[in-house]
């Protein structure tokens, strides 16, 4: 598959072919679906936690005498049948919501994504990150503006290499980016972006990490 390749000034450069093994791979939506949910498991956090009957904070008064009023034998409001008494089987905070997926599907999974994005021609290579010295998000804002129509309203990924430090610092601070490392871009990331855009020297770190 050939894509366009653009400069810093968003000026078109050259054409370059992606491994058709990556981009132009399957797409298998369930596998992807899957990725997804195990990716948001693994990020959720347990905080959901109620109070049982040993913890509420209410009066140990009995509620009426045992004998007698000819209700039902009641010793304490704090029992779950009382409105703000105790939960019953609530949640304890420990919950575990951390799932799975075999290294393979994970690699099946980031495959199809890039696929998907590629097909629809949302994904677009940058050449030169790795000059930029001196981080300056105001170059950066202009680049996405005119590399991306609406680039504002859009959710805008970018892939980067480990030697990009600077263009990293000026990407960050644009809201509607979201930096992603080649070397630990997920399914997920793919998903959740309207344009991926690659730095040109992550496509070989894609290469080396999804081609065995």
């Amino acid at each position: 598959m050939k894509i366009d390749v653009y400069d810093l000034t968003g000026t078109k450069v050259e054409q370059i072919n992606l491994p058709k093994s990556i981009f132009e791979a399957k797409i298998n939506e369930q596998l992807m679906a899957q990725a997804v949910r195990v990716y948001q498991g693994n990020q959720r956090m347990a905080s959901a936690k109620a109070l049982t009957r040993g913890e509420v904070n209410r009066t140990t008064k009995k509620v009426y005498r045992q004998k007698g009023t000819g209700q039902a034998r009641h010793g304490s409001r704090k029992a779950p049948i009382y409105v703000g008494g105790g939960v019953a089987h609530g949640p304890r905070g420990n919950q575990n919501f951390s799932l799975d997926l075999p290294k393979k599907m994970k690699v099946v999974a980031l495959k199809s994504a890039l696929s998907l994005l590629a097909k629809e021609k949302k994904i677009l290579v940058i050449k030169g990150l790795t000059e930029i010295k001196q981080p300056k998000t105001k170059d950066m804002a202009k680049l996405m503006d005119k590399l991306i129509e609406k680039s504002k309203q859009r959710r805008v990924g970018i892939v980067t290499d480990i030697q990009m430090e600077a263009a990293v610092k000026s990407l960050n601070n644009l809201k509607v980016l979201e930096v992603y490392k080649a070397n630990e871009l997920t399914t997920f990331n793919v998903i959740n972006s309207h344009w991926l855009l690659l730095a040109q020297e992550t496509v070989k770190t894609l290469e080396n990490r999804l081609i065995k």
